[in-house]
């Protein structure tokens, strides 16, 4: 009875941990990366997650993106200096430099490309053509300076103006029409809370994963524990040459057993925030995402028992706040996360 009454106590206060942790990331703020999971099962079929160093102009190239508005909707755009687009427009976006964070790498460019201020806003997607490519782009607001002219032209730009994207304009490349158009939905219409990244260090590009799944009519939550007491959401690094979201679904694929797996879709719906602090120059400068994933179960009932995982260092978790399961599931059902755009 002592004993079953210290293993109810050591299940209470891990759950709490657990809400404790999930209240803080679905509020906008990280959590402090302590260590990533990779399998732990000796299947041939799954080697072990081997981690690139994250290391700016050298491994990793990060670009920040402006989507700054006028009343009128017009979006603020920039003439291109550079030789092999001069003359073009696009949008004020440039490279993140070493020692930057995002949020001030846009400032810098927006000011250098336009000649005015901004504040950034929110984060308004997540662009990656593998994790050694990740662009950021940002609605804001203009809050000061003076419109660059000709007269003004640099190498950074020959001139800034405001553009109603109804009309003709001579483009550097067309991927910022859906960009401006995701930014005049989310002006009409927020689809996610105003989310900015938070100043956490990490070592790797990495995904913490919130994966929640519904099973005897409450949520529950994949955890990995070390040992009792020490659990907490599992984090997945990234590979160098795989697309930004394949390492979540490879792990999840390995860990979940299920004799009919075709029946049960891995859903990753985006992430809740960004966790980023500027390394030193040729130092670590990774970022962790927290993402959040579920499943997709067509013809399966709440009551169900929760999936069978095959890996003794994880857990499913049931939540008992009501408040934060509410939350929880409006986030999935409603999809207010900043998306991955792939």
């Amino acid at each position: 009875m002592e004993r079953q009454c210290e293993e109810e106590v050591q299940r209470t206060n891990e759950a709490e941990v657990l809400e404790m942790a999930l209240t803080a990331v679905l509020s906008g703020n990280g959590l402090v990366v302590h260590d990533w999971t990779v399998h732990t099962t000796k299947s041939k079929s799954q080697e072990r997650i081997q981690p690139f160093l994250p290391i700016l102009r050298k491994t990793v190239c990060y670009i920040v993106a402006a989507l700054i508005f006028n009343e009128k909707g017009e979006v603020l755009m920039i003439q291109e200096a550079k030789p092999d687009c001069r003359g073009l427009w696009y949008l004020p976006a440039g490279h993140l430099e070493p020692g930057e964070q995002l949020t001030d790498g846009l400032r810098r460019e927006v000011l250098e490309e336009t000649g005015l201020e901004c504040q950034p806003i929110t984060l308004l997607c997540v662009e990656s053509r593998t994790p050694k490519w990740l662009r950021f782009s940002f609605i804001a607001k203009h809050t000061g300076g003076i419109m660059k002219t000709p007269a003004e032209a640099d190498k950074d730009s020959l001139q800034a103006a405001w553009w109603d994207h109804r009309n003709k304009l001579p483009l550097r490349a067309p991927d910022v029409l859906p960009l401006v158009q995701a930014g005049l939905a989310y002006r009409e219409t927020p689809h996610h809370p105003p989310t900015l990244p938070t100043t956490i260090s990490n070592t790797l590009i990495c995904h913490r994963l919130i994966f929640v799944c519904t099973a005897r009519g409450r949520l529950c939550v994949l955890t990995r524990c070390h040992k009792p007491g020490d659990c907490y959401l599992p984090v997945i690094p990234c590979k160098s040459h795989e697309n930004l979201i394949s390492p979540i679904c490879s792990f999840l694929r390995s860990c979940l057993h299920n004799k009919n797996e075709e029946s049960h879709l891995i859903k990753v719906l985006g992430t809740l925030g960004v966790q980023h602090m500027p390394g030193i120059a040729g130092m670590s400068d990774g970022i962790c995402f927290n993402t959040l994933v579920t499943l997709e179960e067509p013809g399966t009932t709440t009551d169900v028992e929760p999936l069978t995982i095959c890996d003794e260092m994880l857990r499913w978790q049931f939540l008992e706040d009501k408040d934060l399961c509410q939350h929880l599931e409006n986030r999935i059902t409603q999809s207010t996360v900043v998306p991955f755009n792939l």
